[in-house]
């Protein structure tokens, strides 16, 4: 495709059925979007809510105990020196697993279908079905909110990497779908740093250094609406948008910085509320469902805060875990928000009831940096993923190695854990 093109995306509605990620014919599965512009009311997203029918088939997050994993996956990631993982989102239906790790590829994971039934066995894993690779480190990736796998049209990722523009990749065969270019002052093509689709998958928000981006989903190439975050001798946002969440109900958009500061701006892109309190830059963001609370982390920043949309200068509750590293260590709400889980650099997982702010469980998911964590849709899974950086000691035999490898313990790894009690009863 063209990436100065302009097409048009209509994206059907949600069907009831959820049927693996696999190969379609390829007539069903082409990389052009369709001919029709999106008019109102023609879609819906893929959200908790509507996954209540889904829902009702399985029980619900509970962390009662200790979850155990019932699968790991690591082979695929041994390919390259220090292939450490960047974290891991479950596609919106439900059907597959994306991960990013330091190589520069995006991998799709197939959920296998005893899952479906609420059975697990030995032989059961999850399947390495797609490969994705960019050209350079991938600053952020994310799954289109109306992704359903009986709709090939609909199954795409968006991904943003150093000195290259914002890809639409498509998740049945890895191809490029379109591009989103954006260009600074001297009209110079710089990359995005963080990315959001709208919730119902009409625009794409990405943030840049002093500025958010909004392309149309359905005309890629170089135009889109700049919203500045910064301005001089006012009050702004300052910095690299690093992250960028959504609230629907309130029709809020919040974006996170470098600064460490969070800015709350309107659908018009109008500052309403800047938020202070963390000591590191913001490097994720996320709503409740309900709107009500923002919950935030950043680098170097042992907190995780969490606020009251009602009264925007609150903080509601200051929950502590270990980031002691630059590295985004990611966070989710289970789809009742009833519990917040994050992960923590020294390779623990940690639960938190969202409306007392207790801590409700901490287990040990990998003998490396948890910077990864991901809530199932609708299923009580939970996938975590693993690794960092490492930096050896200095040999004591500095004539002959100025560092001793063999002293490096890394743990490159995503696993899946069930976390409701008596869920997955093995297979007769």
């Amino acid at each position: 495709m063209d990436s100065e093109s302009q097409e048009s995306s209509a994206v059907p509605q949600q069907d009831e059925s959820l049927p693996l990620l696999q190969e379609t014919p390829a007539a069903d599965s082409q990389l052009a979007l369709a001919e029709e512009p999106m008019h109102e009311g023609d879609s819906e997203q893929v959200s908790p809510a509507e996954n209540q029918a889904f829902s009702s088939f399985y029980p619900s997050v509970d962390f009662a105990e200790c979850p155990r994993p019932i699968s790991r996956v690591s082979d695929c990631f041994s390919t390259a020196a220090e292939n450490f993982l960047r974290g891991c989102k479950w596609a919106p239906d439900g059907s597959c697993l994306m991960t990013n790790s330091n190589d520069n590829v995006i991998r799709l994971f197939n959920s296998p279908a005893c899952l479906y039934e609420s059975k697990w066995t030995d032989n059961d894993q999850f399947v390495l079905a797609l490969s994705i690779r960019e050209c350079e480190l991938i600053y952020d990736f994310t799954w289109y909110p109306l992704m359903n796998s009986s709709l090939p049209e609909t199954c795409c990722v968006a991904t943003t990497a150093k000195d290259h523009p914002t890809h639409l990749f498509d998740a049945f065969t890895g191809e490029l779908r379109c591009s989103y270019r954006a260009y600074n002052h001297l009209d110079e093509m710089v990359a995005a740093h963080s990315l959001r689709f709208s919730s119902d998958g009409r625009q794409l928000f990405c943030g840049f250094n002093k500025c958010v981006r909004v392309f149309e989903v359905d005309r890629p190439g170089r135009d889109c609406q700049t919203r500045p975050t910064f301005r001089k001798r006012s009050v702004s946002l300052p910095g690299i948008v690093s992250s960028i969440a959504i609230n629907d109900p309130m029709q809020l958009y919040a974006y996170g910085s470098y600064s460490k500061t969070i800015g709350l701006y309107s659908s018009d892109g109008e500052l309403v509320s800047l938020l202070d309190g963390h000591q590191g830059g913001v490097t994720h963001l996320q709503f409740s469902l309900d709107g009500n609370q923002l919950v935030s982390g950043a680098r170097m920043d042992g907190e995780v805060l969490v606020w009251d949309m009602r009264s925007t200068n609150s903080v509601l509750h200051r929950l502590q875990r270990k980031v002691d590293t630059n590295q985004r260590i990611y966070f989710d709400l289970s789809r009742d928000d009833q519990f917040l889980v994050s992960g923590n650099t020294d390779g623990m997982v940690t639960v938190w009831n969202l409306a007392t702010g207790q801590l409700h469980l901490q287990f040990r998911a990998h003998d490396d940096c948890a910077n990864g964590v991901s809530l199932h849709p609708f299923m009580p899974l939970l996938a975590t993923t693993s690794g960092q950086r490492q930096f050896p000691p200095c040999s004591e035999d500095a004539e002959e190695h100025m560092f001793d490898i063999s002293q490096i313990h890394a743990e490159n790894a995503l696993k899946i854990w069930p976390c409701a009690q008596h869920y997955l009863e093995p297979a007769q």
